[in-house]
């Protein structure tokens, strides 16, 4: 800004926006007893990993980003002495298909204002859909019924059926 440059915004680049928008999540998430290690964040909540995964856009620009939210749920005994991560979790969803729009959403940003808007929807939506939809599979126990009514997001249902074989021999479940 500036006499020169008066009604011209500055644009920021993709890092710049992430780390905004990351920043705002960590914000939310640290203090509810999450852990962050660069876009993900992760706790741990009866037998199971809850994740929240900030991800940008593969077609960012240097004049405009695009990210997302991941939502997911990791079964440690499933996997063990692996990292968690979305890509291997054993349930999943993108936060806007928990929202009231169910459709996948992706929030742009190419300056300051746009950056600090966006942090702040995703922040809420976190807030009010993301961590009630993780919330609502509180243990393994729940994951499997979820598996064996035929709901596996994230998954396909013969990995939903492998999951649930090897969960079941680990815990000794029927």
């Amino acid at each position: 800004y500036g006499p020169l440059n008066s009604g011209v915004r500055p644009l920021m680049q993709p890092s710049e926006i992430a780390k905004i928008i990351v920043g705002r999540a960590r914000e939310l998430l640290v203090p509810l007893g999450f852990r962050r290690k660069s876009r993900l964040f992760s706790r741990s909540r009866n037998d199971l990993l809850q994740l929240v995964q900030v991800q940008a856009s593969q077609s960012n620009s240097q004049q405009a980003s695009s990210s997302t939210v991941n939502l997911g749920l990791w079964v440690p005994v499933l996997e063990p002495g692996s990292a968690p991560s979305i890509t291997g979790a054993h349930w999943s969803h993108r936060l806007g298909f928990v929202s009231p729009e169910h459709q996948d959403t992706w929030w742009k940003a190419d300056d300051l204002a746009t950056a600090n808007l966006c942090a702040n929807e995703i922040a809420a939506s976190i807030r009010d859909y993301g961590l009630a939809a993780l919330d609502a599979v509180p243990d393994v126990s729940s994951l499997l019924d979820l598996w064996s009514a035929g709901a596996s997001p994230g998954l396909t249902a013969v990995q939903a059926a492998r999951y649930a074989g090897k969960l079941r021999g680990a815990t000794r479940q029927p």
